[in-house]
């Protein structure tokens, strides 16, 4: 009887503990929820949000663990998140200093160089190499929990939805004659 009772208060206390790992999501995330609408730029979303308020989202469509794509190829994670920007700096930054750390380690280490600012430089442009490969990390996570928060609260606001009307002019045959038809075309993004 004891193992009974001790099993069933194991089985709630596992469930209780579970259940409270992640916070509940509050109504929206936005500091100004009548600024979030579909389109903005992570410019303006970053002002929005701030990512220490992220909580764990079911099915998020910027994931946190996009950030460790940066370990393959600095700015790739940027890339896969809609930042092109921030990922073209982040590789050519990385690209510049492991091209001058890789060519001082050479001439210093292969070509037994007894000048030391070429040791220096290696050591000096392999530090900026490693800083860079961990901002690009930290920040692909930032944009992530950032543009999660966004994409939640444009769900929960329901303005994922927008509508266009555009002007055309068609033609239509009109018995053995064509004319232009004009017209009125909706436009409808999800």
């Amino acid at each position: 009887m004891k193992k009974l009772f001790l099993s069933i208060f194991v089985a709630i206390a596992a469930t209780l503990s579970a259940s409270a790992q992640y916070a509940s999501a509050p109504e929206y995330f936005a500091k100004n929820p009548d600024q979030v609408v579909p389109g903005l730029k992570y410019r303006k979303i970053k002002k929005l949000y701030n990512p220490k308020d992220y909580v764990y989202l079911a099915d998020p469509e910027y994931g946190t663990s996009r950030a460790w794509f940066n370990v393959l190829v600095p700015g790739l994670a940027q890339f896969t998140m809609k930042e092109p920007g921030r990922g073209v700096r982040f590789l050519l930054i990385g690209l510049f200093t492991d091209a001058i750390a890789s060519s001082a380690a050479y001439f210093y280490f292969v070509e037994d160089s007894t000048d030391v600012s070429a040791l220096y430089g290696f050591l000096g442009f392999g530090a900026l190499s490693l800083g860079n490969f961990i901002w690009s990390v930290v920040d692909a996570k930032k944009i992530a929990k950032v543009k999660s928060l966004y994409e939640y609260d444009l769900n929960k606001l329901g303005r994922r939805v927008s509508f266009e009307t555009m002007p055309f002019v068609a033609p239509v045959r009109v018995g053995d004659k064509v004319q232009p038809a004009a017209g009125v075309t909706f436009a409808m993004q999800f």
